[in-house]
């Protein structure tokens, strides 16, 4: 919630900030949903198909030219 909040700060009318929930079992969807309200925000879900994919997967709704990664697992 706090890094999503500490991104949107930095982010002009233009950007993007795309969310990619990998079959997450935290609060991460609800969290997720909270933010979507914002414009700039896309959410983009994904059935647990593993980092690697996951990642591909936001990168083909990005629409910018630069894109900066940003991701946290937490510890079992």
């Amino acid at each position: 919630d706090d890094a999503i909040s500490s991104v949107l700060a930095d982010l002009r009318d233009a950007d993007e900030l795309v969310l990619v929930d990998d079959a997450s079992t935290d609060d991460g969807p609800i969290i997720a949903e909270r933010h979507a309200r914002d414009r700039r925000v896309v959410r983009v879900t994904s059935p647990g198909l593993g980092l690697v994919r996951a990642l591909h997967r936001g990168l083909e709704v990005c629409r910018g030219d630069l894109i900066a990664r940003m991701d946290a697992e937490l510890s079992k």
